[in-house]
């Protein structure tokens, strides 16, 4: 079974702190941690079956979207050829994706 590397772009981490910060005030920090790990150990799932989720090719070729527990959105794309994943982005509670990846590039 082939593996790909799993790997986060900045937009990512930074997306998965203000998460964390949110859900930290509201809920409390050990809350808000173990939330962000969760979220961080299903992105290691890809490297063994990254082709999940929706097809987005309608925003970008190639992006895919997927919803971990109906809480965060994540954003993600899969080359082949390298065979990584790159996660590039992760909203929280149905924030508009296209939205979300236009408001980046601007």
């Amino acid at each position: 079974m082939r593996r790909y590397r799993v790997a986060l772009d900045p937009e990512v981490i930074s997306d998965l702190a203000s998460i964390r910060d949110f859900t930290a005030s509201a809920a409390g920090a050990g809350i808000a941690d173990r939330l962000i790990d969760r979220v961080l150990t299903y992105m290691d799932t890809f490297e063994t079956a990254p082709k999940r989720g929706v097809s987005r090719d309608d925003v970008r070729p190639g992006l895919r979207t997927i919803s971990w527990r109906q809480t965060v959105t994540l954003i993600f794309v899969v080359d082949d050829e390298q065979g990584t994943v790159v996660f590039l982005g992760a909203l929280f509670r149905g924030r508009n994706v296209e939205v979300a990846l236009q408001e980046r590039s601007e």
